[in-house]
């Protein structure tokens, strides 16, 4: 079960805690908080759907490594900014969906998030002889993270 606001906040203000780790399934996140991580916000992905005609030839089955190359997209994440790879997005739950019922909980306890595209699955990129793209057997993945719940952000305030 995901924490509430409580069981958070009750961890991190325990001055005699020395563990104030709270393990969340990542089943349950991508199903809860981790919903608004779309292929759409991948930058891999919106080149691939708005690549210019002759990037990809019809009939084409290509893996992502392909489409990076195809696409001239980085491989690995530059070094000034290890946060950016083509198949690595982020996202803050404060800007997201506002009025549904557990917009407080998402933007308190998961504000800041980092998805990548799970590389095993290896993701099907694919040009019918129409020149129709679509990706298949892709899967979106939370990033291992730890948040210190310090109460301080990289964000500028909203």
């Amino acid at each position: 079960m995901l924490p509430t606001i409580e069981e958070v906040k009750n961890a991190y203000k325990s001055p005699t805690l020395t563990d104030n780790t709270i393990q969340v399934d990542a089943t349950e996140f991508m199903a809860g908080p981790g919903r608004y991580a779309v292929p759409a916000q991948f930058d891999i992905v919106e080149k691939f759907f708005d690549a210019p005609p002759g990037t990809f030839l019809p009939g084409e089955e290509l893996t992502m490594a392909q489409v990076k190359e195809r696409l001239g997209l980085p491989e690995d994440a530059p070094q000034e900014n290890p946060r950016y790879n083509s198949n690595n997005t982020s996202l803050y739950q404060r800007e997201i969906d506002a009025s549904s019922t557990d917009y407080a909980e998402r933007a308190y306890i998961f504000n800041s998030g980092r998805f990548s595209i799970e590389d095993t699955q290896n993701p099907d990129f694919k040009i019918d002889m129409s020149g129709n793209k679509t990706i298949s057997n892709m899967r979106i993945v939370p990033q291992d993270s730890t948040e210190d719940f310090d109460f301080e952000s990289g964000q500028p305030p909203i």
